[in-house]
């Protein structure tokens, strides 16, 4: 889930390595966070648990609301045309309903990400870290160097709020003559009246 994030940091530690062989490796200050335990622990990723689990189960709900009539219709014995058209509808409810659930997850995701990466950065400027690296790209280090619950209070002190998202505008079909439409300026306009002198005028 962070595949992206460990690149990241490790595309930062290539570079600071770079940087560093200017110095000495013992002033430089390195920290190895664990983001699984922070998204676990801190009180951001409970909140997204506790907030993705409410949609999940109101999910739940609309499909047994769904299958329920469902259910009722095949019971009722021969389909009528109504009852076809009836069955699509739900079956375009259940698609919308998974993929609101969908973005809410990348919603989400975003979010928690975002103050992730604002707390890490701020907690390295402000402690004086030349580098915090992400421990799944660590071979082994020592628990000296482990800031995961340091991070893990700062980004406690962080508020973050999870919202719905706004729900997409429905679309109207234009009705037909609207003033989206080209006027009808295909249609022959009529020819103007030209001024004909008479013969006695012209020879004026």
């Amino acid at each position: 889930m962070y595949k992206y994030l460990a690149f990241s940091l490790v595309v930062l530690l290539l570079g600071l390595l770079q940087a560093c062989e200017q110095g000495s490796a013992s002033q430089q200050k390195i920290g190895v966070v664990n983001i699984n335990r922070i998204m676990v622990d801190s009180d951001a990723g409970k909140a997204a648990a506790k907030y993705m689990e409410e949609l999940q189960d109101s999910l739940r709900g609309q499909l047994t609301q769904l299958q329920s009539r469902v259910s009722q219709q095949n019971a009722a014995g021969e389909k009528k045309a109504e009852d076809k058209g009836s069955e699509e509808a739900l079956q375009k409810e259940v698609q919308a309903a998974y993929a609101k659930l969908q973005a809410e997850q990348q919603n989400v995701q975003s979010i928690l990400n975002d103050v992730l990466h604002r707390t890490v950065d701020k907690f390295r400027k402000d402690k004086g870290f030349a580098m915090i690296l992400f421990s799944d790209v660590v071979l082994s280090f020592s628990d000296s160097v482990d800031v995961t619950s340091a991070i893990t209070d700062a980004m406690n002190a962080e508020k973050v709020e999870f919202k719905p998202l706004p729900a997409p505008k429905a679309q109207t079909p234009k009705a037909e003559g609207s003033k989206d439409e080209p006027a009808a300026k295909d249609a022959p306009k009529p020819e103007e009246k030209k001024d004909e002198k008479s013969p006695a005028e012209q020879t004026k």
